[in-house]
């Protein structure tokens, strides 16, 4: 080739270390190969990546619920079975709550409280809480919290606002909303929007209010608990010692959930994605190191010659091996630092994604310390392995042969 544009390059490539001239003879085959090896390690990058943003969500259960167990009843009960569990040894705190499945009511539509048969899935729940409530502080998105005095104030969670969006009913903070109770309907202010993690759309309202619009006063429905238990062992025994206090009372619990268990079951639910999103990158870094194997291969054969001359003027076996090597490994680092790159939207994107299908909020943007180096190591020794043939076979040319292959 002649012009300005080859002489300007050919001293640039020229002065490039070996390793890295071999590997950019074929821009076309090295691509094919680049390309698989960072779409695999950018899922790899990516799915633990998202793994700790969702641990660090649910990071927000303790910084938010400062409970330990909570027991819901079929029918409400008198809060003096509160004061009950307050004798128990290990009970720190018992707080005694309103409940109510509930749903937005609209005129000529037929109120849903759930629509899964477990009760928990897609369902809407109010709950009324103590004004002095020690159990739960929700970071405020708009508005406020409730006050002790508030008649008609209701504070909806960010799942609760999601809905209320997707049937079209105007919850923004200062707007009128109607609410299904028990069968009632009752129209209340929307005062604030908490984020809450981890839990179906809900509603809070104060104790006094929701007593009144229900007709339950001096009763409570839900019971949340508190304890002294500094480990898991001591935190179980004392849900046992609570248990057999509320049966010796006669009180048919309808569910007791442990905040433990909670977060567990909602940190379950990310599990198989992962394994999936590492699946698919190991999978993808496999057909990478086959793809560089046969580059490799491939770059050999066509450097007979070369290896041969080079032989010829006092490379040793070792050497060349050792350049050999030494493209594969430029090739794996040069993928690593593309997949790095690759992983960073690819990480939002996800975030966004499976975040606002498990918690109708954005996961946070978190980066995993150790994934890109887990990957760095991974895809180094695919590329070494990748290459072991390849090597042995450029090292043990016999320099006559090399030089008469055409």
């Amino acid at each position: 080739q002649h012009g300005v544009g080859a002489g300007t390059l050919r001293p640039a490539f020229s002065a490039l270390p070996p390793a890295m001239r071999s590997a950019l003879r074929r821009p076309a085959r090295l691509a094919l190969t680049l390309g698989l090896l960072a779409a695999g390690g950018a899922m790899f990058i990516t799915a633990l990546n998202v793994s700790r943003a969702w641990e660090r969500n649910l990071d927000k259960f303790y910084e938010t619920r400062f409970y330990d167990v909570e027991f819901r009843f079929y029918t409400p009960q008198p809060i003096e079975v509160a004061e009950r569990l307050r004798q128990v040894s290990g009970v720190r705190i018992a707080e005694a709550w309103g409940y109510s499945e509930a749903a937005f009511s609209r005129p000529g539509q037929i109120d849903i409280a759930r629509t899964y048969p477990d009760g928990r899935h897609a369902s809407f729940a109010v709950s009324a809480l103590p004004p002095e409530t020690q159990l739960v502080r929700f970071p405020l998105l708009a508005g406020r919290w409730l006050a002790p005095g508030d008649a008609d104030a209701v504070v909806l969670n960010h799942s609760a606002a999601a809905q209320a969006r997707r049937i079209q009913i105007n919850a923004e903070v200062g707007s009128k909303i109607t609410l299904s109770l028990e069968g009632r309907s009752s129209t209340w202010t929307v005062a604030g929007i908490v984020e809450e993690i981890g839990m179906t759309p809900a509603a809070y309202l104060t104790d006094a209010a929701f007593a009144k619009a229900t007709d339950t006063a001096g009763r409570a429905r839900v019971l949340r608990i508190a304890t002294t238990a500094k480990s898991p062992q001591e935190r179980i025994a004392v849900i046992h010692a609570i248990e057999r206090t509320l049966e010796e009372a006669g009180v048919a619990v309808e569910q007791g959930l442990s905040i433990a268990e909670h977060r567990t079951a909602v940190g379950d639910h990310i599990v198989i994605l992962i394994l999936t999103l590492m699946a698919m990158a190991l999978v993808m870094a496999i057909v990478g190191a086959l793809g560089l194997a046969s580059t490799m291969g491939i770059g050999v054969v066509e450097r007979t010659r070369e290896i041969g001359v080079l032989k010829t003027i006092g490379a040793t076996r070792a050497r060349v091996a050792r350049m050999i090597l030494a493209e594969a490994l430029f090739i794996g680092l040069l993928s690593w630092v593309l997949a790095f790159l690759l992983a960073l939207p690819l990480t939002a994107f996800l975030d966004w994604l499976i975040g606002n299908l498990g918690f109708l909020a954005a996961l946070p943007f978190v980066l995993s310390p150790a994934a890109p180096f887990l990957w760095l190591a991974l895809v180094l020794g695919v590329s070494l392995l990748a290459t072991l043939l390849p090597a042995r076979r450029a090292s043990g040319l016999v320099v006559r042969d090399a030089l008469a292959y055409e």
